[in-house]
């Protein structure tokens, strides 16, 4: 039943983006490329931090996950990306997290939507003496999706600003609004950490403001930040007692017709809910710095792919 609520939770948010609609403005362009080519370096980073309602004291959990290394490849919006670990690059000189994270953005003119698949097993936290405490049978997981409007966005391309598949031509703003459901488990063992073990459903409600700044052509700053609440959707949970949640994306970067080059941040802290005596916030983070390549024109071999573009009409 459970994975039944979550399927159907993100088949609701993918025909939600399939029924956005693009638009055409002035204020940005966009490259009509048939392939996209786009090799990464990226880290990233989930956490669980603990409050204790008595005495206000914080614990945090920690993914020990490696750099890595991968390129993508994309076509029109749809694409994927293989990346592998860099050795001894993790937070901590103890064994490394085992890490799943699939995340997919898709950035409309009318729709901007988010869908996340994560578990993370293995964490690490400090005890008292502030030495570092290793759980190896402890589990952080999210399954969900999220849906924005970005009120006052007809100059504003987030496509240019946050995946580099447009360019934007004039300095723009927008007001974002929309809503999220979530899955979240968190569970730890052997030795326990000071969490209670949880299953919880979530919905999030969020507000706030973006903007791109241009400068000098091709040069591009971006940045957005989202806050917002989140209740649990739980029945025995269902007494009205919000937390809070806040996003930040940002990138800095260079974009010419046929590569691009940037730095992309993305930082998402969710109220997961409270127990009587604790409140639980789950945080994922990532860093990217990618290098983008525009494929116009196929070689005979790679003509197939400009059979999807004029079956699919793009």
């Amino acid at each position: 039943m459970r994975f039944l609520i979550v399927s159907l939770l993100l088949c609701l948010v993918f025909f939600a983006v399939l029924r956005a609609q693009e638009g055409d403005s002035a204020a940005f362009y966009n490259f009509g490329e048939r392939l996209t080519l786009r090799p990464y370096f990226r880290g990233n980073i989930m956490a669980l931090e603990v409050q204790n309602k008595e005495d206000f004291g914080n614990s945090s959990y920690r993914s020990n996950t490696p750099l890595t290394l991968g390129v993508g490849i994309w076509w029109r919006k749809f694409g994927i990306g293989f990346s592998i670990g860099i050795p001894k690059t993790e937070l901590q000189n103890i064994t490394p997290s085992q890490y799943f994270d699939f995340q997919y953005h898709y950035y409309g003119h009318y729709i901007v939507s988010d869908l996340y698949a994560m578990r993370c097993r293995g964490l690490y936290g400090h005890d008292e003496k502030g030495e570092v405490v290793f759980y190896p049978k402890s589990y952080l997981s999210r399954i969900g999706g999220r849906v924005a409007y970005p009120i006052q966005g007809s100059q504003y391309s987030y496509a240019a600003a946050f995946e580099q598949s447009e360019l934007q031509m004039q300095t723009a703003f927008c007001y974002p609004v929309g809503v999220g459901l979530y899955y979240q488990s968190e569970l730890a063992a052997d030795p326990q950490m000071v969490v209670q073990p949880k299953n919880i459903y979530l919905a999030e409600l969020y507000g706030g403001m973006a903007f791109v700044v241009p400068w000098r052509k091709h040069y591009f700053l971006a940045a957005e930040g989202l806050f917002g609440f989140t209740h649990t959707l739980n029945r025995r949970l269902a007494t009205f007692n919000p937390s809070y949640s806040f996003e930040v994306r940002a990138a800095f970067g260079y974009t010419r017709r046929d590569w691009s080059l940037a730095f992309v941040f993305y930082y998402h802290t969710l109220g997961s809910g409270q127990s009587a005596t604790q409140r639980y916030y789950l945080t994922t983070a990532t860093g990217e710095v990618a290098f983008t390549y525009r494929i116009f024109q196929f070689y005979r071999a790679f003509r197939w792919v400009d059979w999807g573009n004029k079956l699919f009409g793009l």
